[in-house]
């Protein structure tokens, strides 16, 4: 308890990780009324202290990030009606404690990084229709655990660092319909697997890309950026078919269609851009301008696509 001396008991948002608190500083707090938020990341309140926060009637945030927590805390967390956020980043509540906070009708914000809750689990919390964000990095995911979460209507936000959805599952994350941030960093998805989201109208951030080497020093070594495979600047002509809504021209900004693309290729394409565009405000026929978007993309099958207006 000697632990908690100093802290401001009745305040609404407190911040004590990597503190050494343990079970009975957690049953402390537990008994605030005033408490909405707390922070006890790096703490070890195992199971015991997860289960006395639970019944806490006031908060509605917790960070029980690293806390030795297991299945029982998980079930015990699942069954407050008042947390709508909670992270439990590296604990071990495996895909029996996924499958338990998955039923939690407050929650919809949970952050379960390096669990190993695998496919069974991510399927459950796929089923969720309180959950809109969704971190799930380091859990051994594969592409069924994919595909259930690509079927989710209700998740907004995801985060899948860091797991083995391959190719496949990143074609079926392309598919989502309610997905606007997805962070698929670690998962070696390949550019057949990035291109794939070049079609999808909802996602404004799409983050994690890792260029491979080959395709970088390719792009660094060809002035008329003619990137092999499917990568042959299909975001420009995705921009110019307004697929993807364009929010402007910094690189790597959110919500531009560039953001997940090397910074090689943003600077080739912006260099080109300009040259398009100063072309057009000095008069330059539409249809030679659109010739060489042609011509670099590789895609001629867009005749009646406009170019865009001049910023």
């Amino acid at each position: 308890m000697d632990l908690l001396r100093g802290a401001d008991l009745s305040a609404s948002s407190l911040i004590l990780r990597y503190n050494s608190i343990g079970v009975e500083e957690a049953k402390a707090l537990a008994t605030s009324s005033s408490l909405t938020s707390l922070n006890l990341g790096g703490n070890s309140i195992g199971d015991e202290g997860a289960k006395a926060l639970a019944a806490s009637s006031s908060l509605t945030s917790l960070n029980l990030g690293g806390n030795s927590i297991g299945v029982e805390g998980a079930k015990a967390l699942a069954t407050s009606s008042s947390l709508t956020s909670l992270i439990l980043w590296n604990n071990s509540i495996g895909e029996e404690g996924a499958k338990a906070l998955a039923t939690s009708s407050s929650l919809t914000s949970l952050n379960l990084g390096g669990n190993s809750i695998g496919d069974e689990g991510a399927k459950a919390l796929a089923a969720s229709s309180s959950l809109t964000s969704l971190d799930l990095g380091y859990n051994s995911i594969g592409v069924e655990g994919a595909k259930a979460l690509a079927a989710s209507s209700s998740l907004t936000s995801l985060d899948l660092g860091y797991n083995s959805i391959g190719v496949e599952g990143a074609k079926t994350l392309a598919t989502s319909s309610s997905l606007t941030s997805l962070n698929l960093g670690g998962n070696s998805i390949g550019v057949e697997g990035w291109t794939s989201f070049l079609k999808n109208k909802m996602l404004v951030s799409l983050s994690g890309y890792r260029p491979q080497r080959r395709l970088t020093d390719h792009i660094k070594n060809n002035k008329r950026l003619q990137i092999s495979g499917k990568c042959k600047v299909l975001v420009i002509i995705a921009m110019i078919k307004k697929e993807i809504k364009w929010r402007g021209l910094r690189p790597r900004e959110e919500a531009s269609p560039f953001y997940f693309l090397p910074r090689e290729v943003n600077l080739r394409i912006f260099s080109h851009l300009i040259d398009w565009w100063y072309s057009l405000s000095i008069g330059l026929d539409r249809k030679q301008i659109w010739g060489k978007v042609v011509e670099i993309s590789g895609e001629a099958k867009l005749e009646k696509t406009t170019i865009p207006k001049l910023p």
